[in-house]
């Protein structure tokens, strides 16, 4: 797995302390949901 900063610009490193955390979190899900889709097809 890569480290959380690697794949995502670096605006959103400083939003875990934010309460933007938890719209973070539903994009990241949401990208893993795709890419494990993507990788089925």
């Amino acid at each position: 797995m890569k480290v959380a900063g690697t794949s995502a610009p670096p605006e959103t490193a400083p939003t875990a302390s934010r309460p933007g955390l938890r719209e973070l979190k539903k994009q990241r899900t949401r990208d893993l949901l795709l890419r494990s889709a993507l990788e089925l097809f």
